[in-house]
């Protein structure tokens, strides 16, 4: 989480307006500044100064009168993907959306970090990511963790579990040495669950070499009212996302073939009188 992403440049925005954008505002950076047209690229020292830098700077600094943008770089294949796709049979319609609900489980004594002063922190956050987040009630007087809801896409995921992993490790909930580890619950399919397992445990082994997060599919849990069972994913912040967004390929692969199995079925044909 060190590269930044510098967008609402102008034309003429050179590397050197960038430099003295960060050393007057005492952000060091790591490397030169990466400027293409409209947007540039940099890197921090560490997580905690990329973060500074993003409260520091995005929409509060112009440079040559258009105030620029400062967010954490998201990889390319986390970003928004936007399809428009027409002509689809009736029978196979549903809505398009990448919306995700992830529930990010939160040590309770940071909720107020998150939250901020009379809650403009949590309001900033949702802002900058572009996604619904919201602190749900403690189960229990002594609980010693709180379940953040995030809702939006893939990108917004990634830029809201992001600054708050950030906001835990610069609050010092962690003590410096220690890296950041939270639980995260997704809701998959009851008839899904079993893809994410794999035979034998195959595929959810694999997910955890690859992400080197713990992926744990509860089997003694009961489907909601939705007919879906929790996934817990636990990890460091780019852990859970791999492991996340490998789901959620998965869970896309069962779309399409459920899409494939009804082409070939055709549309449910109308009983005759």
């Amino acid at each position: 989480m060190n590269k930044l992403y510098i967008g609402n440049l102008s034309e003429n925005a050179a590397p050197s307006d960038l430099e003295s954008i960060f050393k007057d505002a005492k952000i060091p950076v790591s490397g030169p500044f990466l400027v293409k047209t409209g947007y540039a690229f940099v890197d921090c020292p560490d997580e905690s100064w990329a973060l500074k830098a993003i409260e520091a700077l995005s929409g509060k600094i112009e440079l040559h009168g258009k105030p620029i943008e400062v967010e954490h770089s998201v990889p390319k294949r986390q970003r928004i993907r936007k399809l428009q796709i027409r002509n689809i049979p009736p029978h196979l319609q549903w809505e398009q959306s990448e919306t995700e609900t992830v529930h990010l489980f939160i040590p309770a004594l940071s909720v107020g970090a998150i939250i901020g002063k009379q809650g403009q922190h949590i309001k900033q956050l949702s802002r900058f990511a572009g996604a619904s987040i919201k602190i749900a009630p403690a189960e229990a007087p002594d609980a010693k963790v709180r379940m953040v809801i995030i809702t939006g896409p893939p990108e917004a995921q990634f830029k809201a579990q992001g600054r708050i992993y950030g906001k835990i490790k610069e609050e010092n909930f962690v003590s410096p040495k220690e890296e950041v580890k939270l639980e995260a619950h997704i809701r998959v399919p009851s008839f899904a669950a079993g893809r994410v397992i794999g035979k034998g445990g195959k595929t959810v082994n694999e997910l955890q070499n690859l992400s080197s997060a713990e992926v744990v599919v509860p089997r003694d849990q009961t489907p909601d009212e939705n007919d879906q069972v929790v996934v817990k994913i636990t990890g460091h912040f780019y852990a859970c996302q791999v492991a996340q967004r490998k789901i959620q390929e998965i869970l896309t692969q069962v779309k399409q073939h459920q899409q494939q199995k009804a082409l070939q079925s055709g549309p449910p044909q109308s009983r005759r009188k």
